[in-house]
């Protein structure tokens, strides 16, 4: 199984918002320590990769629109404090095609700020 995989899984049992009328999303990601990516980032001490945390951007901005995207560049990642299990993260997407920004927080704190440029894909999700 796959990250993305993975995540899906944990995506399907999360909730999610769509912030009235906007563009903005709202995901909530639950993770416990038997998260597989945790196995081997970091054994002893997990800590969410980064790449995991822009994966769930995306397919909080897929779910949201039922539609399949790719990102095509990151613009600009900060990681402002490691994510660790467990625990709840909630991902905030704001969308202007073909940006994006994602703003994550974990107990209402900031963990990430990601800024990327996506295009839709003809796959389905």
């Amino acid at each position: 199984m796959g990250i993305r995989d993975s995540l899906a899984e944990i995506s399907s049992r999360g909730e999610w918002e769509k912030r009235e009328d906007t563009d903005v999303f709202c995901k909530t990601f639950s993770f416990t320590e038997i998260f597989p990516v945790f196995q081997g980032h970091f054994p002893g001490k997990p800590v969410l990769p980064a790449v995991v945390q822009c994966i769930m951007a995306e397919m909080t901005l897929e779910e949201m629109r039922n539609k399949s995207y790719r990102t095509e560049k990151i613009v600009q990642g900060k990681f402002l404090l490691p994510v660790v299990p467990p625990c709840l993260v909630q991902c905030i997407v704001a969308s202007d095609a073909p940006w994006a920004k994602a703003r994550l927080f974990v107990e209402e704190k900031e963990v990430a700020r990601i800024e990327w440029v996506y295009y839709e894909t003809e796959e389905n999700i």
